[in-house]
């Protein structure tokens, strides 16, 4: 096990990097956050509750989407780690 390839992933994995968002994703945040809060100020009843249940509905969406890719990206880092050590 010193050097198998479950080990080196984990190394790779575990490294420190530069893992930031860029400034024009911090914008659209605040973006967001601003038309979020100035359309549920506006909205009332039937209206707000369609509003709030289409963001819930986002952010499920987007959730999931981003648990599938990195399930596959994790998927194809182990399988080009395993087809590097078979050499």
């Amino acid at each position: 096990m010193k050097d198998s390839a479950l080990r080196r992933l984990f190394e790779i994995l575990g490294q420190e990097g530069n893992y930031t968002f860029s400034k024009g994703y911090a914008r659209n945040l605040d973006s967001l956050a601003a038309l979020y809060e100035k359309l549920s100020a506006n909205l009332r009843g039937e209206q707000l509750c369609d509003f709030k249940k289409l963001c819930e509905c986002f952010d499920e969406s987007n959730a999931g989407e981003s648990e599938m890719f990195f399930k596959l990206g994790f998927r194809f880092a182990v399988k080009l780690m395993a087809e590097c050590m078979t050499d």
